[in-house]
């Protein structure tokens, strides 16, 4: 009863003595010896998880940036007519490449067949 009339004074003294009493078992050496390897499995578990989360984030991040840079490319009109022909056809350059490669009688080649 003395307690729920003068809780203003005996609280913080109270409060003070829990705060010590915790401080106190939470140092003991006994406690912490038997804690600490423990401690340090977990602190290793955490480490490596982090470790992969950062790796994985560093993967997603790169494939991220690449695809944005290729979304944002600006393709040729060389590129575009390529890819609406499907692949088909002759890029430029190719041609003017087989007629000097056929000895210069290929369609661009610059061969002469009457001598």
């Amino acid at each position: 009863m003395y307690y729920t009339r003068d809780a203003k004074v005996i609280d913080p003294f109270l409060s003070e003595y829990q705060a010590k009493q915790s401080y106190k078992d939470a140092t003991n050496p006994d406690r912490v010896a038997v804690l600490t390897p423990d401690m340090r499995r977990v602190r290793a578990k955490q480490q490596e998880i982090a470790m992969q989360r950062a790796i994985d984030a560093a993967e997603e991040k790169k494939k991220k940036v690449a695809e944005e840079k290729l979304r944002k490319r600006v393709k040729s009109p060389e590129e575009e007519r390529w890819e609406k022909l499907r692949g088909e056809g002759n890029r430029l350059g190719e041609e003017e490449e087989m007629g000097v490669r056929d000895g210069g009688k290929g369609a661009v080649g610059g061969g002469s067949t009457n001598k």
